[in-house]
C-alpha cells in the first residue's frame, strides 16, 4: 500500500514540476497582448497632432526614458523655451515592472529584439569572480 501511495506522490510532483512553467508564462503573455485594453489612461503616450507641433524648438530630446524626462521637465522651467521630447517606444505592459519576470520580456517588442555581441573586451576588472583593484 505504502508503495502505491509513493509512486502516486511521485507521479504528482513529476507533473507539477513539468507544468511549473506554464502558469508564469500565462501571465506573462496575457499582461503582454492583453494590458492595452487595461492601460491606465493618464499614463498613455499623447501623440500630438501636426497642427499643434511648432516650426521650431529650442532644444529637441530623443528618448523619453528616466533622463530624457528629467531633462525635458527641468528645460521646460525656463517659459522662453520650446523643448519636444520625442520617444520612439509604445506603452510598457504590467509584466515589465515585475523584476522576476524580466526574462519573459527579451527578445520581444518591449526590447525591440535587440542582442549583443559577445566581446573578450568587456568586463575586464573581473578575474576568476574577484574583483581585480
Amino acid at each position: 500500500m505504502s508503495e502505491l501511495v509513493g509512486a502516486a506522490i511521485g507521479s504528482v510532483a513529476t507533473a507539477a514540476s513539468s507544468v511549473g512553467w506554464f502558469v508564469p508564462m500565462l501571465v506573462a503573455a496575457i499582461a503582454y497582448f492583453q494590458y492595452e485594453e487595461f492601460m491606465d489612461p493618464e499614463a498613455r503616450v499623447i501623440d500630438v497632432p501636426t497642427e499643434v507641433m511648432l516650426d521650431k524648438y529650442d532644444f529637441i530630446i530623443i528618448g523619453a526614458g528616466s533622463a530624457g524626462a528629467v531633462l525635458a521637465n527641468r528645460l521646460t522651467e525656463v517659459e522662453n523655451w520650446n523643448v519636444l521630447l520625442l520617444e520612439a517606444g509604445g506603452d510598457e505592459t504590467e509584466i515589465s515592472e515585475v523584476p522576476l519576470m524580466a526574462g519573459y520580456l527579451q527578445l520581444s517588442k518591449l526590447d525591440w529584439k535587440y542582442k549583443s555581441e559577445p566581446s573578450g573586451t568587456f568586463c575586464l576588472g573581473w578575474c576568476h569572480s574577484a574583483r581585480i583593484v
